[in-house]
């Protein structure tokens, strides 16, 4: 039986989450400092995710959303939209 592929908003529920669990683990930050996490937000400049946490944050989003990202990917990606979109098409190419 196949899965049921995700919508955007689905995927963006669970990309927020993963976010926001690896920005809590790997800064440990005091939730009240944590960015809002928005589909236009950037994640260089709003988030301020340098290029060694993208590839962490990458791992943990193929763990948590079941999906392979290549870096290369995720280098494209400016905003938190784009990792979504990317998410998306990768979904709607495998099936």
């Amino acid at each position: 039986m196949e899965a049921k592929r995700k919508s955007k908003e689905e995927i963006f529920l669970s990309l927020s989450r993963v976010i926001e669990n690896f920005l809590q683990v790997s800064r440990e930050k005091d939730l009240r400092q944590k960015p809002e996490i928005t589909l236009n937000a950037s994640i260089i400049d709003d988030l301020g995710i340098d290029s060694l946490e993208l590839m962490e944050l990458a791992g943990a989003i193929e763990k948590e959303l079941e999906t392979t990202l290549t870096l290369e990917e995720m280098a494209t990606a400016k905003t938190i939209g784009d990792v979504v979109d990317l998410i998306y098409n990768l979904t709607v190419s495998k099936s």
